[in-house]
């Protein structure tokens, strides 16, 4: 009788199993093999998302701070970029043609402060820093709690939560959409020139509701400035230019004084490139894609001012 029961016992077990397998094998054929395969994110490239233009700007609009991440573990170079999207305007390459060392921009659309800071402890876990840039606006010096970088270092040291990451599937999916369907996906804006150039201009809006960067944060950026100074490692800061548009609409909604102190707060804080003055170069829109972001060109002009030493459009700050 105990030998029925036993027999009876593993053939349940065995039907358990049997249904977890049909129940997997799905799963791994409609969600991980195309996650394994198109890797829009490089985790199992050996040098990771490389060579591939719609893949690279698929992951980018998804999680842009997810593909800096991956790519800076397979790549880790002593000289790296922080912030956000108009830190975007340098690219690397340029910036090593002029400079003949290795870099990496790891400045992410729409990045804040919290990533900037968490992105430079992970780098210095990685390598020995030589050169830190970090980039800073009126516009981001907030406290901002959004941080996307923790989840990233999360995907990069356990790579099985890669097939179950949402942003993952999602640029999975974007990929899949363009070249199997041709369904193109488009993360730019579709508002006319002038009609985007205004609704720019009308975020400022929001950031007349919101504090400037609080003491906490500005103690960790310190604490980051103090950590370079003991291991000799190089820490400047950029503030990138803006169109006329945007000074002119920062006074009319009263927040002049916050701007100014703003910029001496990142003045004290270290070596400041001040790119965002009054100049023919910043009240010139030919030279904007919006009144935050430069052309592409531009951005190439300004990376070759700042890092050959002509520096003609910015004004050089140092620390009192």
């Amino acid at each position: 009788m105990s030998g029925e029961s036993s027999l009876c016992g593993r053939r349940k077990l065995i039907a358990v199993w049997i249904r977890l397998v049909l129940f997997i094998v799905p799963l791994i054929v409609v969600v991980c093999l195309p996650v394994y395969l198109i890797d829009p994110y490089g985790l199992f490239a050996r040098h990771g998302s490389a060579g591939d233009t719609v893949k690279h700007e698929i992951a980018v609009g998804v999680n842009h701070v997810l593909l800096g991440i991956v790519s800076f573990s397979k790549q880790p170079v002593p000289n790296i970029l922080l912030g956000d999207s108009q830190m975007n305007r340098f690219k690397v390459e340029e910036i090593e043609a002029i400079t003949h060392q290795r870099y990496s921009n790891l400045s992410y659309g729409g990045g804040t402060l919290a990533e900037s800071i968490a992105t430079f402890w992970y780098a210095t876990h990685l390598v020995k820093l030589k050169k830190v840039y970090f980039g800073m606006s009126f516009y981001s010096f907030t406290d901002n709690v959004r941080n996307r970088v923790d989840s990233a270092v999360n995907v990069v040291n356990h790579p099985v939560t890669y097939f179950s990451n949402g942003d993952v599937l999602e640029a999975t999916w974007g990929v899949m959409s363009s070249d199997l369907f041709h369904h193109s996906v488009r993360y730019q804006p579709t508002l006319a020139a002038g009609d985007f150039w205004r609704q720019q201009l009308g975020e400022l809006v929001r950031r007349g509701q919101t504090y400037s960067a609080s003491q906490r944060t500005l103690a960790e950026i310190r604490a980051i400035v103090e950590y370079c100074r003991v291991n000799d490692i190089e820490i400047e800061f950029i503030i990138p230019p803006e169109h006329q548009d945007v000074r002119t609409r920062i006074q009319a909604l009263g927040m002049y004084d916050r701007y100014l102190a703003f910029k001496s707060t990142v003045f004290d804080l270290g070596p400041t490139y001040d790119c965002d003055i009054a100049s023919d170069f910043t009240q010139d829109a030919a030279n904007f894609q919006d009144p935050y972001h430069t052309t592409v060109r531009v951005g190439s002009l300004l990376t070759k001012s700042i890092w050959s030493g002509e520096r003609e459009w910015c004004d050089v700050r140092r620390a009192r």
